[in-house]
């Protein structure tokens, strides 16, 4: 094993040897025994049984017996999650079982590639296991089942392996039909909608729930692996057309913009919180297109970036910020990281970068803009569906601003932080630095907060040049519960490694641009020197009266900022950023 394929074992390994140290044995009550205890969240997660797979993997790679025991006492212990009727439930205290299809398909998995490494007795509890499992999600994921769209393409991909283990074209039938409920899904843009509440959602503006870490990390790789089991080559093209637009939306840096999803409280940067990721999709599609082989390397940059005393955070600055790493990204990457070992590694001279002309994206399914000019990278959006309250930013606001030589420097995060999936979240101890993670204009009235980001009717319209786009930007204040307050406008202009920002707006509010950096310096009355992530300084004005800056720190995204808070004068304020040549 050699090049980025030995990079990714070498951190599988990292992975599970800390799963292992953190696995109970001191008791021995089932309840307890086999689990693992999760840092951050002070419990034992019910899908940390995913953690059987790339486990009997590095025991066939090694033949170390630690790694079969440790899968052994995952799978005793994952029978705690089991209830009578062959489903799993979340967790002890979550009863959604939806998440059997994840246990299924990383089972099958198992057996397709690692049977002839197991003990004969354990291979049979494997098989009537998933037996039970399997009877269930057939007789109750139809297309009438209340859950997000993920869970259809996941129930399609788990069905097919194990009928592909199993060699039943009945359950490939059934994997086809659901894989088909899921194409319906597809816009005319490319996205796959459905991550919503109810699944068919259509927001007052009209458009569906679609979150591009759920998409790229979950639904999309699940919906390959069974159009590769299938040999639909009809839905191949299609998840092919798809994945390319959904591509647009990952970073050189191997980071992804989920800042507008339905679902951005699960976004980490490297993806989403709980799901797998996109690698084994990369090399199925990278067969058919090589750009997409390319995508694993900065990848693996983010994910190594992001490990830390053998465990994933959630995000670049987690650790930094005293944060404790929760083991759900751990063990669903490692996971992934075993299909993809599994599935074959193509290496390609190939990196991500940057479009070099200036180009705009409009997408009407998203209600997003995506802009490439002069080094920069970025999106707004006035995206208006409501999956949960203060669940995304709106009103036009700049939810992503990247530069090839700082890496991240806007990344948009909820505009109410909560523990919509209590299990799936955690929680921060360092409330000091916490706030909203947005470029916005604010005002309180009478213990009002009316903001710029949570207008749902604002317009956002833009205009490119050869070396230039401007972006403008109607809305109203508005409060979380929707009520209005006073008008504002945007113009952001991006050019040549230039970024402005202006707000006008005659209301008695302030402007507050959190900008990602290490450290920050001032420099003269109203302009510092940032020092960005990778490095590259970012000179910054702040036009208007400066009131302050403060640290920042939000659990979406993973990023510490440095929070510019300036008030307008003459119903006028902005800010300018400058990245400076080395």
């Amino acid at each position: 094993m050699t090049g980025i394929a030995k990079n990714y074992y070498e951190l599988l390994k990292t992975w599970c040897e800390k799963l292992i140290d953190l696995q109970i044995n001191e008791f021995e009550e089932h309840y307890f025994k086999g689990g693992i205890l999760c840092p951050s969240c002070k419990i034992i997660h019910g899908r940390v049984a995913d953690a059987i797979y790339p486990m009997i993997f590095l025991y066939d790679r090694t033949g170390d017996k630690k790694y079969l025991d440790t899968a052994e006492l995952l799978f005793d212990w994952s029978e705690n999650m089991m209830a009578d009727d062959g489903s799993y439930y979340n967790d002890a205290q979550n009863d959604w079982n939806g998440i059997t299809v994840f246990f299924v398909s990383m089972l099958s998995r198992t057996l397709l590639h690692h049977e002839n490494c197991l003990p004969d007795s354990l291979r049979k509890r494997f098989e009537a296991r998933l037996k039970r499992n399997v009877q269930w999600i057939c007789s109750a994921i139809n297309n009438s089942f209340d859950a997000n769209i993920n869970y259809q393409a996941a129930a399609a991909e788990a069905i097919a392996l194990y009928g592909s283990y199993v060699r039943d074209p009945e359950y490939l039938r059934y994997a086809g039909e659901r894989a088909g409920f899921c194409m319906r899904y597809i816009s005319g843009d490319g996205f796959l909608t459905g991550e919503s509440h109810p699944r068919d959602y259509r927001s007052p503006r009209g458009v569906g729930g679609v979150d591009i870490g759920y998409n790229l990390e979950e639904s999309l790789p699940a919906l390959f692996e069974c159009a590769e089991i299938l040999g639909d080559r009809d839905m191949k093209k299609r998840l092919l057309f798809s994945l390319e637009v959904h591509c647009r939306f990952l970073l050189p840096d191997g980071g992804m913009d989920n800042s507008f999803g339905s679902r951005n409280y699960k976004w980490t940067y490297w993806g989403s919180r709980t799901s797998d990721g996109y690698l084994a999709m990369m090399e199925q599609a990278g067969q058919e297109k090589e750009e997409f082989l390319s995508y694993k390397y900065a990848a693996f940059q983010m994910l190594s970036q992001c490990t830390k005393d053998g465990l994933l955070y959630g995000g670049p600055d987690y650790r930094d910020h005293g944060e404790l790493p929760c083991i759900h990204h751990t063990f669903c990457k490692a996971k992934a990281v075993a299909a993809f070992l599994d599935g074959g590694v193509t290496e390609t001279k190939r990196r991500g970068r940057l479009p070099e002309e200036t180009r705009i994206y409009r997408y009407p399914e998203l209600l997003t803009e995506q802009y490439f000019c002069g080094g920069f990278y970025g999106t707004a959006t006035v995206n208006d569906v409501l999956y949960q309250k203060g669940g995304h930013i709106s009103g036009g606001t700049m939810g992503m601003l990247w530069h090839e030589k700082t890496g991240p420097l806007l990344a948009a995060s909820v505009t109410r932080y909560s523990l919509y999936e209590v299990t799936n979240s955690q929680l921060s101890l360092k409330k000091k630095d916490l706030g909203k993670m947005a470029l916005r204009f604010e005002e309180s009235v009478d213990k009002n907060l009316f903001a710029s980001d949570q207008d749902f009717a604002a317009e956002l319209k833009s205009t490119r040049e050869p070396e230039m786009i401007r972006a403008g930007v109607k809305g109203t204040l508005r409060t979380l519960e929707l009520e209005p307050g006073g008008p504002y406008r945007f113009l952001y202009e991006i050019s040549r490694n230039r970024f402005a920002a202006r707000c006008f707006s005659d209301a008695k509010g302030r402007l507050y641009v959190p900008l990602i950096g290490r450290s920050i310096d001032r420099q003269g009355e109203n302009t510092f020197l940032l020092t960005a992530r990778t490095g590259g300084k970012v000179r910054i004005t702040a036009e208007g009266i400066l009131e302050g800056v403060k640290k920042r720190f939000h659990l979406c995204g993973g990023f510490i900022a440095w929070e510019f808070e300036i008030s307008p004068v003459q119903g006028q304020t902005g800010v300018v950023l400058e990245v400076l040549k080395e």
